[in-house]
């Protein structure tokens, strides 16, 4: 059997989690979460461990470096009893780790066959994360939804028994900006999936039952993908582009913005079907209409607009990007940046 190797991504509250635990059973392969991953390594005294280990115990981030050395020292334990592939949640998380953990597995001849981006709406997101209890001891680290996936005890962590809270950044007070900086700090991974060939965007809008089967459709393609090369006399055969996918954008990196002045963003992209957009947050005096963001800024600073863009074919045709727009003070040029785009 071909090896599926398949990455999840997804802000907080997408079902990321949930949906590798039931794809996992589904393909019997392992479900590597980035922080389970950690405190195992931590729990085992393994070298990793030993240089992740601080960080955790203080509430710090672990250098991607160190990162990327615990998620293969899993695959390697894990490729002893299931050599079929893996699952990996909560990692990548930025480029550069993206890029340090293709060139290891170059060295071992593999690599990415498929990125799941679980696209789930921000009402969708905001419901689900306000539901969340966390339990504090950062070697724990077990989560709960108190709808979905309850305690046994009410307010008691199944694993440890110590008292669940609510995490700061689950409050309702910090849920948007969470959103805002997730899409900002994921669009260049999304960019970089996308130009590899890897990536595939599905809906998270739905019961568990109707997500999963979206994912199960995405990772039948890379045994497909695979047959076709196996069969195939020589060099493997360019695989055939459909009719038409996914929309891309196309729209120039810059333009400019000053507060008290007309603004406008074109949205153009590749395809020759007509496209509908969605986008938010957008700042005051701004307004998506026919493909543009355009009006009149109201005050200086910095704002992360997610956009939709959609072909209409199906709920997975379509394609995320996030613009990074910076308004400067009347009378001096600010500029609107692509941040990324799916």
């Amino acid at each position: 059997m071909a090896e599926k190797r398949i990455v999840l991504l997804g802000p907080p509250g997408a079902g990321k989690g949930t949906q590798a635990q039931w794809l996992c059973d589904a393909l019997d392969l392992p479900h590597l979460a980035t922080g389970n991953m950690l405190r195992e390594a931590v729990a085992n005294s393994t070298p990793v461990g030993e240089v992740a280990k601080p960080f955790l115990e203080q509430g710090k981030l672990v250098p991607d470096d160190v990162v990327v050395d615990v998620v293969i020292e899993a695959i390697e334990k894990c490729k002893e009893v299931a050599p079929g592939g893996w699952i990996l949640d909560g990692f990548p998380r930025t480029l550069r780790q993206a890029e340090a953990f293709k060139k290891v597995l170059l060295k071992r001849k593999e690599k990415i066959d498929r990125v799941i981006l679980i696209n789930t709406p921000d009402a969708v997101v905001q419901e689900r994360l306000m539901q969340r209890r966390s339990c504090p001891d950062p070697l724990c680290g077990a989560v709960y939804n108190l709808k979905t996936k309850p305690p046994q005890t009410p307010d008691i962590c199944d694993r440890c028994g110590k008292k669940l809270v609510i995490r700061d950044d689950d409050r309702p007070e910090t849920i948007q900006k969470r959103q805002q900086q997730y899409w900002h700090d994921t669009a260049p991974l999304i960019d970089y999936y996308d130009r590899a060939g890897a990536l595939v965007e599905i809906s998270g809008e739905g019961s568990l039952h109707e997500v999963a089967g979206r994912i199960l459709e995405a990772v039948s393609k890379i045994q497909k993908r695979k047959s076709l090369r196996s069969k195939a006399p020589g060099p493997a055969p360019e695989e055939e582009t459909p009719a038409e996918g996914p929309p891309r954008i196309t729209s120039p990196l810059l333009a400019t913005a000053v507060v008290g002045q007309q603004f406008e963003y074109k949205i153009a992209a590749s395809g020759s079907r007509p496209l509908s957009f969605s986008a938010a947050p957008l700042p005051e005096g701004l307004m998506l209409r026919n493909g543009a963001i355009s009006g009149t800024p109201k005050a200086a600073g910095q704002t992360h607009v997610r956009l939709v863009a959609s072909n209409g074919v199906s709920p997975d045709d379509s394609k995320t990007l996030v613009i990074s727009i910076s308004f400067s003070g009347s009378g001096s040029s600010g500029e609107a940046s692509l941040a990324g785009e799916g």
